[in-house]
């Protein structure tokens, strides 16, 4: 038998609540009052009662609670089904009733009865419901003994018995003991049974014990294994690949799952959307470009930076990237890196551009400002990302622009004569702005 499940146990749940004198309805708080009704005045809150459910509808547990101002109603916290009845505050099974298999096919009806079994072949009755299952005969080189799915995996002749230890036909032993500690079934060792399972169990060879089949379930999923080594199907659109929650998904860059052995999740040159590639050997912070190919994150070189291309973490947050590193936005790209460093020296100010390295320009990544290898570009210059520009500028929908300040009293700093005149908000906490176009 490839895999199976555990016996399900058919549970009745009880609410149970504390009792305390009953509200207006004049009960004992345990017994059924016959008077209280959801959504009738109580006076004592969190008062629990047997009374009757909202409109008359049968018995239910209620609790005053409050309701609206200064108002305190009974609301029904459990419902009791028709084969229940409200017994010290809450509902319990009802032995005598009738109702006792409402919605159940088979199994037992919680009071030692049953609810029937299951007719179809190749049913069991799980949860009270009758259901398909897998069930694989598991044999090999048994000679004898249970095959996991009901039946046996041969008869031992003559005077030979089934042995316990390999399911091979062996001469008793004389004297002979029964062996069944521990098990529910299967042979004892001597030519007998250690028992019959029953209520649609199947007796499982490796530990002769009472089990129920495996039942294959694709409840909520589009692709992955069934539970009973399965399928629920596979994913049919190019790009996307079946996640552990059994969806049809594209591949995760950031946590790297959901691609094939020996191929990682990136975003390819130009695209929006991640992809499997071949992974190489280069791994997070190693040079790459050429022949040498990323083993995960990203092979990309940021604008001015003296290190060339290098393979970067994918990151969506901070918190993807480690303590002190920051996760950076990329202009005109669908992806983040984790690059920038989050340490207090390398915090700064858009505005005053207060970097203490001289080749440093002041940049915001998306979180915070930061102090990063400035690039050349001039007001207006076409760029890609942040540092692209010069100290002093960003980029800004692909166009290089000017910091400048909305600090109340003070000159914002934006060329009035030039293309550029007006500043408009950019960032708050600093009260930095961004020259832009008049208009």
């Amino acid at each position: 038998m490839s895999s199976r499940t555990s016996p399900v146990l058919f549970l009745v749940f009880l609410f149970t609540a504390v009792s305390s004198p009953a509200c207006d309805s004049g009960g004992d708080g345990g017994g059924m009052t016959g008077g209280a009704v959801g959504g009738e005045i109580c006076s004592t809150e969190n008062d629990t009662i047997c009374g009757t459910a909202t409109g008359g509808e049968g018995e239910a547990v209620l609790i005053c609670v409050p309701f609206g101002e200064g108002t305190l109603k009974w609301t029904e916290s459990a419902v009791c089904k028709a084969f229940e009845t409200c017994e010290a505050s809450a509902c319990v099974i009802d032995c005598a009733s009738s109702n006792l298999c409402d919605g159940l096919d088979c199994g037992p009806d919680g009071c030692g009865g049953t609810c029937g079994g299951c007719e179809v072949a190749g049913q069991v009755c799980v949860g009270g419901q009758c259901m398909d299952f897998a069930c694989d005969p598991v044999c090999g080189d048994h000679q004898c003994g249970p095959d996991g799915c009901g039946g046996e995996c041969g008869e031992c002749p003559g005077d030979t018995v089934c042995a316990q230890e390999d399911f091979t036909c062996v001469v008793a032993p004389s004297p002979c003991i029964p062996n069944c500690a521990g098990h529910d079934c299967g042979p004892n060792g001597c030519g007998g049974s250690c028992g019959l399972c029953v209520g649609g169990t199947f007796c499982a060879p490796e530990t002769l014990t009472c089990e129920l089949p495996c039942i294959p379930s694709c409840e909520g999923k589009e692709c992955g294994n069934d539970g009973c080594d399965g399928t629920c199907g596979g994913c049919l659109n190019e790009g996307e690949f079946c996640s552990p929650d059994g969806l049809c998904l594209p591949c995760d860059p950031i946590a790297n799952t959901m691609c094939p052995e020996g191929m990682y999740c990136t975003y390819e040159s130009g695209s929006e959307k991640p992809a499997c590639v071949e992974a190489g050997t280069q791994m997070i912070g190693e040079p790459c470009g050429g022949m040498d190919a990323c083993a995960e994150g990203l092979c990309t070189e940021l604008s001015s930076s003296e290190e060339g291309p290098m393979c970067y973490q994918l990151c969506a947050t901070n918190t993807d990237c480690g303590e002190g590193i920051l996760c950076m936005s990329l202009n005109g790209v669908a992806y983040k890196i984790c690059g920038g460093s989050s340490t207090t020296d390398e915090f700064c100010h858009l505005v005053n551009q207060d970097c203490a390295v001289d080749t440093d320009g002041c940049y915001f990544n998306g979180s915070v400002a930061v102090c990063m290898t400035a690039g050349e570009g001039q007001e207006g210059e076409a760029c890609a990302q942040a540092n692209d520009c010069a100290e002093g500028f960003t980029c800004n929908n692909g166009t290089c622009l000017r910091f400048c300040t909305k600090e109340p009293g003070v000159e914002d700093g934006c060329d009035k004569d030039g293309e550029f005149p007006e500043c408009k908000n950019f960032w708050n906490q600093q009260e930095a702005g961004l020259c832009h176009p008049a208009g």
